[in-house]
């Protein structure tokens, strides 16, 4: 629910203007007011359909819902003022990335995508999704370099990925820089999904999702198998993103996942 959404019902409200009732007090309901909206406290008549004119909303309600819609700016600090900050983005982000043999650095990135704290980026970078295989980065480097085929450049750089954050849209103009992008997800449906929308805010970046020459092995240990309806998800993206193709069969051939910490055993 938005506020920005309730500030329209009441602006229309205000300029005699018909709203759906019915979905005005949905919005209003889900709202923890110190007094809960009564039966009588809003009054309309019928315009037409689901649509009504309000003729008068009760003082105490009105003046709770206005209080919690007078900012103009909407942003985080604004809102936070009735702890509604989490409607509004916030203002900037960060990357934190590091090299094989350095510490991590944070990256700091304002509301338009600019990058505000200097780095100088590499030609390739492999983002890591999982906190573990990126504290753990020798083993990681390791394993990657006994376990498959791909090879990587010994000073590129290494992402964060923080989950699903890197796909932020204010990444775009920092990772666009890069030339190659190496993918270590868990192989699963988070981590085709974190890769999907990598390829779609960056489709003229080469990517490849990083997967150990005996992945069929691997997976194949593993007890649990996933639902159906999963695997049609799983199967969707692999058939609709060519890259993920081969991650996405070995899910559904085996109806199971794998999570990258596992391949710190090996490493």
């Amino acid at each position: 629910m938005s506020l920005k959404q309730i500030k329209r019902y009441l602006e229309n409200i205000a300029n005699n203007k018909p709203i759906n009732l019915s979905k005005f007090f949905k919005v209003v309901d889900v709202l923890s007011l110190e007094t809960p909206r009564a039966s009588d406290d809003v009054v309309a008549y019928k315009h037409s359909g689901d649509l009504y004119i309000v003729t008068g909303i009760k003082d105490k309600l009105n003046e709770e819902l206005y209080k919690l819609t007078s900012s103009d700016n909407w942003n985080r600090e604004s809102l936070a003022q009735q702890n509604r900050s989490h409607d509004a983005n916030v203002d900037g982000s960060f990357i934190i990335i590091r090299s094989k043999n350095n510490l991590p650095t944070l990256v700091t990135i304002d509301g338009n995508g600019d990058v505000v704290s200097e780095f100088k980026r590499k030609q390739q970078a492999l983002l890591i999704e999982n906190r573990q295989n990126f504290l753990k980065i020798i083993k990681t480097m390791k394993f990657l370099e006994e376990h498959t085929n791909v090879v990587l450049s010994p000073d590129l750089d290494i992402i964060f990925t923080e989950g699903n954050s890197i796909s932020n849209t204010l990444h775009k103009s920092f990772l666009s820089d890069y030339k190659q992008l190496f993918l270590l997800l868990d192989l699963d449906l988070g981590g085709l999904t974190i890769a999907k929308n990598l390829t779609e805010l960056l489709p003229n970046i080469y990517m490849k999702f990083l997967l150990p020459l005996d992945i069929d092995e691997r997976i194949s240990k593993v007890v649990e198998v996933k639902a159906s309806s999963y695997l049609e998800k799983v199967f969707d993206l692999g058939n609709r993103y060519p890259f993920l193709t081969a991650a996405a069969s070995i899910i559904y051939k085996h109806k199971k996942i794998l999570e990258q910490e596992s391949y710190l055993n090996d490493a």
